[in-house]
């Protein structure tokens, strides 16, 4: 599956996860105040917000998504990629071999990211309009105002509003004069609740996450309930503070039905398409209007934290067979086509294959890091080349025969920079990976064969009569691999060898290519007291490029 759609994908369900999780605990928490609600869906929010900044950091931990859930037409698209074919020569000129069908996951990403920009231009713009109407506008002083806050008189008929981070802002309109002083106080109370409550951080939290997954019903969801229990917490505020739940209403009843204007980018005081249900939470007396305590804010975002971290760590993988072998066989194909740019000394190609091998198909990673580490080896780009080695390390698994592949290329390199003593550890490490595979491989061969004697004492040792070289591979001459491959052999009564076993591996081909040299050698048997015999013998096939 192409990157980019596999990252869509994984956005969608992962902020389906968080806010579903959110919703259910709303539900759970429907009898507590709003101030609680509101807590919930921040926290929720601010997960969405960090989820791709937790799933680059975290390792992979990979789930499997059904062929189904892919958009429509992706199969054929990846059929025709691998169809495709190409020359040499075509594929060494660095441009997209991959051209048969729309790409998909560009599509997705190109609307995305049309989407969110539009979105935060129209945020940028809400601000830039409350900040024009703050310079035009002249302070307003009222009674009873706290002097932190500074308040200011808009346009008459446009509803009160409070903007700023850092420094709020409270506006009025101009006439605000003609209101009555309880309407003033309780106009200045919720207001004054926003500024209290930090509402402004909250509000620009959830507007930055609407804007970045503006495709998202979820969030859409989410944005219009953290909006209600916002106004509902700055209510119950109100409330508490002594103000009549009947006088309040009517308040904000006549407000909504004055007032003609509302400036974009900051927290308005009345919704009119939420005012119903807003009225008939103020007059119900038996409401939770208490606000969160420290230890609930805290426990909320533990619980956040221990749903987020096993969320962003997942990683989609398609699990119908076909499909996943498309990609495979994808990612591998470009994989070998950044091995011929290599080979042409086309390093900045190799390096654009070899990139979009390892963000194509995940499970090739670790491969393509490596070579793009040998292809930086090869421009004598140390530094770069040693964090892509460690890198690669990091993304394969432990004590496979990659690993210890990977482990050795990076003590050759680094003892071509005379660092004896990392090459060493890294060498040392990369020998007990071998030789946990080669007891692996003994382990599940065939068993020795019963008649075998050991040689030594009365025992003559067998006499090799014709050896036929190994072949080098050609991913481990491009790689510039050496290293030798230890065997462990039977040789018969009649000079034939059986039982061949791998007792000390290498990578890139070259067991098998020691193993098809080896089958071919010829031998004079063993003998005891003059009588061929079959033995056990090792034998050491090293490979060094001239």
């Amino acid at each position: 599956m192409p990157a980019t759609t596999t990252f869509f994908l994984e956005a969608a369900w992962k902020a389906t996860a968080l806010l579903g999780a959110a919703w259910v605990a709303v539900l759970f928490l429907r009898k507590k105040s709003a101030a609680t609600r509101h807590q919930i869906w921040t926290v929720s929010l601010a997960a969405v917000l960090i989820l791709p900044l937790f799933s680059t950091l975290l390792p992979a931990l990979r789930v499997p998504i059904r062929s189904s859930l892919l958009p429509d037409g992706f199969l054929f698209h990846a059929q025709s990629r691998m169809a495709d074919q190409h020359s040499p020569a075509q594929r060494l000129t660095g441009a997209s071999p991959f051209t048969s069908g729309p790409d998909l996951g560009r599509i997705f990403a190109t609307l995305w990211v049309l989407g969110a920009a539009l979105s935060l231009a129209q945020m940028f713009i809400g601000w830039a309009a409350v900040e024009r109407m703050r310079r035009k506008t002249k302070p307003l002083t009222l009674p009873d105002i706290d002097a932190s806050v500074e308040v200011r008189e808009a346009q008459a008929g446009s509803m009160p509003i409070t903007y700023g981070l850092f420094r709020p802002i409270i506006f009025i309109p101009a006439d605000a004069n003609e209101w009555t002083a309880e309407r003033r106080r309780v106009v200045l109370l919720h207001e004054l609740a926003h500024v209290h409550r930090k509402d402004g951080v909250t509000h620009l939290l959830a507007r930055i996450v609407l804007a970045l997954y503006w495709w998202h019903p979820l969030v859409w969801t989410a944005w219009r309930e953290s909006i209600k229990e916002r106004e509902r917490a700055a209510d119950d505020l109100v409330l508490n503070a002594g103000a009549g739940a009947s006088e309040y209403a009517g308040h904000l009843l006549d407000i909504a039905r004055a007032m003609q204007t509302t400036p974009a980018g900051a927290p308005a005081m009345v919704h009119r398409s939420q005012l119903s249900d807003r009225l008939a939470a103020i007059l119900d007396s038996n409401r939770d209007r208490q606000a969160p305590r420290r230890t609930f804010v805290v426990a909320a975002a533990l619980i956040t934290v221990a749903i987020l971290v096993p969320v962003a760590a997942m990683r989609a993988r398609n699990s119908a067979p076909q499909a996943a072998t498309l990609s495979s066989d994808a990612a591998a194909d470009l994989i070998n086509q950044g091995k011929l740019a290599l080979s042409a000394k086309n390093y900045e190609t190799a390096i654009h294959f070899f990139e979009r091998a390892q963000t194509d198909d995940p499970e090739k990673s670790a491969e393509a890091k490596m070579w793009m580490a040998i292809t930086q080896q090869r421009q004598n780009n140390f530094e770069t080349a040693d964090a892509l080695y460690q890198s690669a390390l990091s993304v394969e698994l432990p004590n496979t025969p990659s690993a210890a592949t990977i482990s050795e290329l990076y003590a050759a390199m680094l003892r071509e920079q005379n660092k004896e003593e990392d090459a060493t550890k890294v060498a040392n490490q990369a020998a007990g990976m071998r030789k946990i595979q080669g007891e692996q491989a003994v382990a599940t061969s065939a068993p020795p064969s019963p008649d075998l004697h050991r040689m030594g004492g009365d025992v003559q040792p067998p006499k090799l009569l014709s050896k036929v070289e190994p072949e080098y591979s050609e991913d481990a001459r491009l790689a510039k691999y050496s290293g030798s491959v230890l065997l462990s052999i039977e040789i018969l009564e009649d000079g034939s060898l059986q039982n061949i076993k791998v007792t000390r591996p290498l990578g890139f081909g070259l067991d098998q290519k020691a193993v098809e040299a080896v089958a071919k050698w010829k031998f004079e048997p063993a003998t005891l007291n003059g009588q061929p015999v079959a033995v056990s013998a090792q034998v050491e096939v090293n490979f060094r490029l001239q």
